[in-house]
């Protein structure tokens, strides 16, 4: 490739979504296209000839487990109609992405610290280093640990403005923050549910592992008539003698690799994968492009928040 400075009176910026990767994937995608050109292939096949499979290790020692980027070509192919006849002024276009989903290990560490602390009134306050920057990371963490310790999502508060409070974690970036923050949230509220668990089997006499933890109590499973409040758990594991403070913590370290200075290594522990097309009508007079059709299909692993992640790809296609 080529480079060229050039000096503009355009005013400072900074990164935004996805920072890297539209710029790498609109050369790899275009070229793509004059591939296919120049070898008489159409464009779709070419692509499914060669994208990402599961359980294979890209030529850059990416390590990928599972991949439905096929599954996401072809989908895409048959909602915009590929290949079909066009009309007249019309195009079709199509192009694929994959981006880290288990951290980007750009530093030694990648790791991010999460404290619980569960009160008399069975509230959760996770503190975490985590920063919310309108991703949704805060909600997501609050939910893994709702669902988790069978509390209620209101019942989950979230501080990460504080650096004298929350522990460390290496920074907001490469769509590493529900995965990890989020398994560091997990960790830290095992710890406590552990907590709880051995006191609340001794009380409802059975044993911990056939306990049911919802709706902001804990059950016996053997026996729905038996069951405690985890607000009056708490308390009575505080109100007592040598009485003990429900505190979790968690770090947590993703299995990623920093890369070797011939850029090879496994950035992430799992990959993302997405392909979108767009059928578009030009006015041959006005030069006016209007979209005709957008099919986007995203391989994302599992969802967390479902309306998080439709606001992220619908914002996205808007964007792009």
């Amino acid at each position: 490739f080529t480079a060229r400075a050039v000096y503009t009176n355009n005013p400072y910026s900074g990164a935004f979504r996805g920072y890297g990767n539209p710029q790498g994937t609109f050369a790899n995608e275009q070229q793509m296209d004059e591939l296919a050109a120049l070898a008489g292939i159409d464009p779709v096949d070419l692509r499914l000839l060669n994208c990402n499979e599961p359980n294979t290790v890209t030529p850059q020692k990416f390590r990928v487990t599972s991949c439905g980027l096929r599954q996401c070509i072809e989908t895409c192919r048959d909602r915009v109609g590929f290949g079909k006849r066009k009309k007249p002024y019309e195009g079709v276009g199509m192009a694929s992405m994959f981006h880290v989903g288990g951290g980007g290990r750009v530093y030694k560490s990648d790791g991010c610290g999460v404290i619980a602390k569960l009160d008399d009134f069975g509230h959760l306050v996770l503190m975490t280093g985590a920063t919310e920057i309108g991703t949704g990371s805060d909600t997501a963490m609050a939910m893994i640990a709702a669902e988790e310790l069978g509390i209620h999502l209101d019942d989950v508060s979230v501080i990460n403005d504080d650096t004298d409070v929350g522990p460390w974690d290496v920074g907001i970036h490469a769509s590493r923050t529900t995965f990890i923050a989020g398994n560091a949230t997990l960790m830290a509220v095992r710890e406590i549910k552990d907590q709880l668990a051995s006191v609340a089997a001794e009380k409802l006499g059975c044993s911990a592992d056939a306990l049911l933890w919802h709706s902001g109590a804990i059950w016996c499973a053997s026996d729905l008539d038996r069951s405690i409040a985890v607000d009056k758990l708490v308390r009575s594991m505080h109100f007592r003698e040598k009485g003990t403070m429900m505190v979790g913590r968690g770090f947590y370290d993703p299995p990623n690799e920093f890369q070797n200075p011939d850029m090879t290594g496994n950035v992430s522990a799992t990959y993302a994968f997405a392909t979108h097309a767009c059928r578009v009508r030009v006015d041959p007079e006005t030069g006016r492009v209007t979209i005709v059709k957008f099919v986007a299909a995203h391989d994302v692993g599992r969802v967390i928040n479902r309306s998080g992640l439709d606001g992220q790809i619908e914002g996205a296609i808007a964007q792009g």
